[in-house]
């Protein structure tokens, strides 16, 4: 009886450690995978406009957006950050169950594949059109990852995941949606300022990539390596100084 139990303890515990490692390098492989796109994705619209345009122009004719003859290179670096931004979150919030309750997965699933896809879309559809609404569909995007990152800290079962989506809501999140309330209001206070729609766009650029590169690092566990690796240090600084 005691062997059996024995064995049952020791395959617990190597499947419990090869669960781990397996969440490790698959966090490990979706950061990667989100780096090197990002990589890409700004490297072709920010500094090969042109090489990106046919691309471009199919990706939104298909999708019933006007492009303009002549995309600014300034809309470039936009592109691409909302491309990034949209490949990102898709990215994540689908490989990665939610919150382990079927039904609420389920629901958020249906928001992550339609509301921020819609928001994205219509944030570029506006870029060409009209940059006040372009600015009001970014910010709905931030919204819609904040309610997901909240409900996310609040129903996941598992600690780190509950701190990874509280530590994407308090540095991603709400600095996004802080950043862009801020870029709409001043749009609409200095609608007829002199260049205003590119000096917007360089902040949106910024404040998209910025906060893209936060979330990948949050969702891999990076923060929280970094975290445990400081408190072990502490530790170990500690029991040193009571030897």
């Amino acid at each position: 009886m005691g062997i059996a139990n024995s064995f049952v303890s020791t395959v617990s515990r190597n499947a419990s450690e090869l669960k781990r490692a397996i969440v490790r390098n698959k966090d490990r492989a979706v950061f990667l995978t989100s780096l090197v796109i990002g990589v890409g994705i700004i490297y072709s619209f920010g500094f090969h406009p042109e090489q990106v345009k046919p691309l471009v122009v199919i990706s939104c004719s298909r999708l019933g957006i006007e492009v303009p003859d002549t995309i600014i290179y300034w809309q470039n670096w936009e592109l691409g950050a909302l491309a990034w931004s949209l490949a990102t979150s898709m990215l994540f919030y689908l490989t990665y169950r939610l919150t382990g309750r079927d039904w609420l997965d389920k629901m958020m699933l249906l928001i992550v594949s339609g509301l921020i896809f819609v928001f994205h879309l219509l944030a570029i559809k506006n870029l060409f059109r009209d940059h006040a609404r372009h600015i009001l569909f970014i910010l709905l995007v931030g919204v819609v990852f904040s309610l997901i990152d909240l409900a996310m800290s609040m129903f996941q079962m598992g600690a780190r995941e509950k701190r990874e989506s509280l530590e994407s809501l308090l540095l991603a999140d709400i600095p996004m949606v802080g950043a862009f309330t801020v870029f709409f209001f001043y749009q609409q206070r200095n609608a007829s300022a002199e260049h205003l729609d590119i000096f917007l766009s360089g902040a949106i650029s910024f404040q998209l990539v910025a906060s893209t590169f936060i979330f990948a690092f949050i969702k891999a566990g990076v923060f929280g390596k970094l975290a445990e690796k400081r408190r072990a240090r502490e530790v170990a600084s500690v029991a040193v100084g009571q030897t």
